[in-house]
C-alpha cells in the first residue's frame, strides 16, 4: 500500500490530464487555418502551478534556515520529501520524483514554444521544418510529455 501525506495527488494528476487535453483541443487549426494565437495561458499556468505543487511533494525546496546550515528539524517550515514505500519494502520515491520532474519539464517546454512569436522566427528556406511545424510540435510535445507522465504516475498510484 502506498501512502501519501498529500490527499490531492490523484485529483491533481487527473486535472493535469484534463488540462492538457483542453489545451490540445484549443490548438486545433492554429498555424494551419488561422494565425491567431489561441489563449492557452489559463491552462498552461494551471498546469505549471499543479506541477510545482507535485514536485514539492517529492523534492521540497529548502527553507532559508536550511540554506544557511540549520538542520531541517530546527528550521521552521521545513518539509520532508514524501516517501513511497510499497508493502514489500521497496522505495519508489526516486521513481516518482523523476516522473513528476518530467511533468514540470514538459510544461516548461510547452510554455517556451507557446511564447515564441511566429513573425520573429527566421528559418532558412531549405530548412526541413517550417516555422509553423516548429512551434506547433514544440507546444504539442511539451503537452504530450505532461500528459504521458501524469498518466503514468496516476496509473502506478491507482494500482496500489
Amino acid at each position: 500500500m502506498i501512502k501519501y501525506e498529500q490527499d490531492n495527488l490523484l485529483p491533481d494528476l487527473k486535472r493535469l490530464v484534463e488540462l492538457t487535453e483542453q489545451a490540445e483541443s484549443k490548438l486545433e487549426g492554429y498555424l494551419k487555418t488561422t494565425y491567431e494565437k489561441p489563449n492557452l495561458y489559463r491552462e498552461l499556468m494551471t498546469i505549471l502551478y499543479i506541477s510545482d505543487n507535485i514536485v514539492e511533494l517529492f523534492n521540497p525546496s529548502m527553507t532559508t534556515g536550511e540554506i544557511f546550515g540549520l538542520p531541517k528539524a530546527h528550521s521552521g517550515g521545513s518539509k520532508y520529501p514524501v516517501k513511497v514505500i510499497k508493502e514489500n519494502g521497496w522505495d519508489f520515491s526516486q521513481w516518482y520524483n523523476e516522473k513528476v520532474g518530467n511533468i514540470k519539464g514538459g510544461i516548461k517546454r510547452a510554455i517556451y514554444y507557446y511564447e515564441i512569436e511566429y513573425d520573429k522566427l527566421n528559418f532558412n528556406e531549405d530548412a526541413s521544418l517550417g516555422k509553423e511545424d516548429f512551434i506547433l510540435s514544440g507546444i504539442k510535445n511539451g503537452l504530450n510529455q505532461v500528459k504521458i507522465y501524469a498518466q503514468t504516475v496516476l496509473e502506478m498510484t491507482e494500482k496500489e
